[in-house]
This record gives C-alpha cells, structure tokens and sequence, in this order.
C-alpha cells in the first residue's frame, strides 16, 4: 500500500508539485488507491486548495516527497526521462 502512495507523491512531484483534484482522483483511481489518502499523510506535506475556481491538490515540501519515494524503492525522475517513459506511468 505505501509503494503506490509512494508512486502517487512521485507522479505529483514529476508533474511539477501539483494538479487538479479531479486529475488526482483519476491517477489514484489507477493506482487502486482510494481519495483518503490525501488527508493520510502527513500535515503539510500535501494540501489541496481552490485556485482559478478549481480545486487544486499542491506538493507543500518537495525534500519530503524525495525522501519518501526513495524510502519505498519509486523512482523520482528528472522531467527530461519523464517524457521517454510517460506512457508507463500513466
């Protein structure tokens, strides 16, 4: 369970810290992961804010996101290998 919570962190951080909700709830969806685990971890490491009218899910401490996907064996990659390997991911 917490290798795919890490591979979510990892996506989010990968995808430039931060998305809309509703394109978070489709990658957590993929992941068999269900939306709790937004509030799961923990405080400030991950907020979810309205910006533009929309609801948006935004990475608060990159340093943390690192740390926690190495901790669980998920790669971070650099956004010139994302593009190589995006259809993997998604």
């Amino acid at each position: 369970m917490r290798k795919r919570e890490a591979m979510f962190i990892a996506w989010l951080k990968r995808n430039r810290a931060g998305k809309m909700l509703n394109v978070c709830r489709r990658k957590l969806r993929h992941l068999e992961l269900s939306e709790d685990v937004l509030a799961s971890f923990p405080s400030g490491m991950i907020c979810i804010q309205r910006q533009y009218g929309e609801e948006f899910v935004r990475l608060e401490d990159r340093t943390w996101a690192d740390e926690f996907a190495k901790a669980h064996q998920v790669m971070v990659l650099h956004h010139a290998q994302h593009f190589k390997q995006k259809k993997y991911l998604l």
